[in-house]
């Protein structure tokens, strides 16, 4: 018999994962991982700035990226304040904020949903070449 059936006894030496992101019908990225990363640093460092900063990024790439996704979804996704004493800032809107929690859920579940479907196959079980 050529093929037989592996034991599921023992841990597997490998973890699924997953890329998940949402498209518009011309398949332009609308929301992703990247582009979560992005509000969720906006959020925590208060500006548009500071967040490129963080996540070693040009102002310009970071703007741009939010520019773009704002379009895609036909809404704001930050109050910004210009200048003063201070400089300006960044917050999320209460619908960003929104986008951001449930894409998180989202990818949670899939993520838990991947790991249970791969644990219930055989590819977990594959082995790790030895050298």
């Amino acid at each position: 018999m050529l093929c037989k059936k592996a034991s599921k006894k023992g841990n597997s030496q490998f973890t699924i994962r997953l890329k998940v992101w949402i498209e518009n019908q011309e398949g332009e990225l609308v929301l992703g991982t990247g582009r979560v990363v992005m509000l969720e640093a906006i959020e925590r460092c208060g500006s548009i700035n500071r967040a490129a900063r963080e996540l070693n990024m040009s102002y310009r790439a970071l703007w741009g990226r939010l520019v773009e996704t704002e379009e895609r979804l036909g809404q704001k996704l930050l109050v910004r304040c210009h200048g003063g004493d201070k400089g300006g800032g960044s917050q999320l809107t209460p619908r960003a904020c929104q986008l951001v929690r449930q894409f998180r859920e989202f990818q949670s579940r899939l993520q838990s949903d991947a790991k249970e479907i791969f644990q219930s196959s055989d590819l977990h079980l594959l082995k790790m070449k030895s050298d």
